[in-house]
C-alpha cells in the first residue's frame, strides 16, 4: 500500500454552482425572471430577501446560530487549503475577519506543515478594493506554466458571474503596466505563451449563446485590443458555451490546444486547434471528461457507452487512456482501459502527479485512493483510514506529492500528504 501521513491542511471544496432552467415559452408570466440583472427581477429578489431575512431574524435562535456560523467562517484555526506551485512553494487564498475579501498568499512546504506557517502576501484584495473604490471578489488565477510568474487574475465586481481579467506579475507582486486586461464578461482565457492568450468573451452582438455565455474563441496577442483579436472558432447560438485551453505536460510544455464546445449541460465536443489555425473535431464521446495527461498518456472518463474509432467498446463510467502523440496522429489507434468501476463503485475524482495517476474511488460509500502507474496501469491503494470520505487535493507536477482530504465519523477532517515516489511524507 502507498503510505501517507496527515498534513496540517485540508482541501476546501469550491461552492457548488447553481443551475438554472431557461423557459422558452413566451407566454410564461415569469419569463422576466430570466433577466437575472433586470431591474424588475432585482426588485423581486430584494423584496423576497427582505421577507426571508425578517422571518429568520424573528426566530429567537437566530442570533446564536448566526454568531456560531460567523465564528466558524472567521476562525483562524481553519486549515488553509494548499495549492502546489512548480517551484515547490504552496499558495493559498485566505479570508477572515481582517481579510473579508481575502488575500492570495504563499509559503514553503516545510513552513506549511508547521502549526504556524509563515505566509507572504502576494495580493491583498481588500487593499485593492479600497484603492480602486470597488467591491472586488476574487474569482481565481491562471498562471503561465512552467515559470508561473505571469498570471491572469480574475476579479468580479460584487460577486457576479462576469469577471475582468488582469495580467499580474507574481514576483514583483503587481499588475503588469500595459499588460493584458480583459473587460468584464462571462468567459475564460488561457495562456499560449508570454505574449498570446486564447480568450472566450462577450465580443459584442452575435458572440454569445442563448444561455448568455461565450460562443467564440479568439487569439489575442500582446499589444492588441480585444476587438483586434483573431477569431479561431465559433459555436452555435444554441450551445451552452465555447472555451479553449492548452493541454500541457508535467514540464509545462504545450502538447495540444483544445476547444470545448458545450452543446448542452451534458454533451460537449472537443476540437483541436491545428498549427495552421484550422480546427479538427476529435473523436471523443460527447459525454466525457478529460481528466489528466500523465507520462504522455491522455486519460479521460466516458459517461456513455462508446465505440472508439478502433472498434473497441467501452461502458459508461470507464476510465480510458490513449498515447497522446499516437492518437493525435491516428485517431484509430488502440485505447487502453484503465479502470471499469463495478456496480458498487463510484469515482469521486481523478488527478495526476508528475508520474502517477490518482483516483479517488468509493466502494459501498467507503472512500479509498488508488495510485496507477501509466507504464502498465497497475495500481496500489494509498494507506488511509478506513470507512471515510476522501477527496483529492492539489497534486505536484514537479514530483509525486499529493494532498488528500479525509473525513469520517471517527476521523476529524484532516489533510494527508504523501510522496508517491517514496510512499512517505
Amino acid at each position: 500500500m502507498t503510505g501517507a501521513v496527515p498534513a496540517l491542511a485540508q482541501n476546501t471544496p469550491a461552492p457548488a454552482a447553481a443551475e438554472g432552467f431557461a423557459q422558452s415559452d413566451a407566454s410564461d408570466p415569469y419569463l422576466w425572471l430570466e433577466e437575472v440583472d433586470g431591474e424588475r427581477a432585482m426588485e423581486w429578489v430584494r423584496a423576497h430577501n427582505a421577507h426571508s431575512l425578517g422571518v429568520l431574524q424573528g426566530d429567537p435562535r437566530y442570533e446564536t446560530l448566526h454568531q456560531q456560523a460567523l465564528a466558524l467562517v472567521e476562525s483562524r484555526d481553519r486549515i488553509p487549503s494548499p495549492g502546489f506551485n512548480r517551484d515547490g512553494t504552496i499558495d493559498n487564498f485566505w479570508q477572515d475577519a481582517e481579510h473579508v475579501r481575502g488575500i492570495w498568499r504563499r509559503t514553503t512546504l516545510d513552513s506549511y506543515r508547521t502549526a504556524t506557517p509563515t505566509w507572504e502576501t502576494i495580493l491583498d484584495f481588500d487593499a485593492l478594493s479600497a484603492a480602486e473604490g470597488a467591491n472586488w471578489v476574487y474569482k481565481g488565477t491562471t498562471c503561465l506554466s512552467p515559470g508561473e510568474r505571469l498570471c491572469l487574475v480574475y476579479l468580479s465586481n460584487g460577486g457576479k458571474d462576469a469577471t475582468e481579467a488582469r495580467e499580474f506579475d507574481s514576483e514583483t507582486r503587481s499588475f503588469v503596466d500595459g499588460g493584458f486586461k480583459l473587460p468584464e464578461s462571462k468567459g475564460d482565457a488561457a495562456w499560449v505563451d508570454n505574449d498570446t492568450l486564447l480568450i472566450s468573451r462577450d465580443f459584442g452582438e452575435g458572440t454569445l449563446t442563448t444561455s448568455g455565455y461565450p460562443m467564440v474563441v479568439k487569439r489575442l496577442r500582446r499589444g492588441q485590443s480585444v476587438d483586434q483579436a483573431e477569431t479561431l472558432f465559433t459555436g452555435q447560438p444554441t450551445d451552452v458555451s465555447v472555451s479553449a485551453y492548452v493541454l500541457r505536460d508535467a514540464d509545462g510544455a504545450a502538447r495540444a490546444t483544445l476547444i470545448n464546445r458545450a452543446i448542452n449541460f451534458y454533451e460537449a465536443e472537443t476540437w483541436r486547434l491545428n498549427a495552421d489555425g484550422t480546427t479538427t473535431q476529435l473523436p471523443l464521446p460527447l459525454k466525457s471528461n478529460i481528466n489528466a495527461l500523465v507520462q504522455g498518456k491522455l486519460v479521460f472518463t466516458t459517461d456513455q457507452d462508446w465505440t472508439a474509432p478502433s472498434g473497441q467498446t467501452f461502458q459508461t463510467g470507464d476510465v480510458v487512456s490513449y498515447d497522446l502523440d499516437a492518437w493525435l496522429a491516428d485517431q484509430a489507434v488502440q485505447a487502453t482501459l484503465v479502470l471499469r468501476p463495478t456496480e458498487r463503485e463510484a469515482i469521486e475524482g481523478i488527478t495526476a502527479t508528475r508520474n502517477r495517476l490518482v483516483v479517488a474511488l468509493y466502494e459501498n460509500v467507503r472512500g479509498g485512493v488508488y495510485v496507477y502507474d501509466p507504464a502498465d496501469w497497475s495500481r496500489s491503494r494509498m494507506d488511509l483510514p478506513q470507512n471515510v470520505s476522501v477527496g483529492l487535493g492539489s497534486a505536484s507536477e514537479t514530483d509525486d506529492k499529493i494532498f488528500v482530504s479525509v473525513t469520517g465519523y471517527l476521523n476529524p477532517s484532516s489533510l494527508w500528504l504523501t510522496d508517491l515516489a517514496t510512499a512517505a511524507a
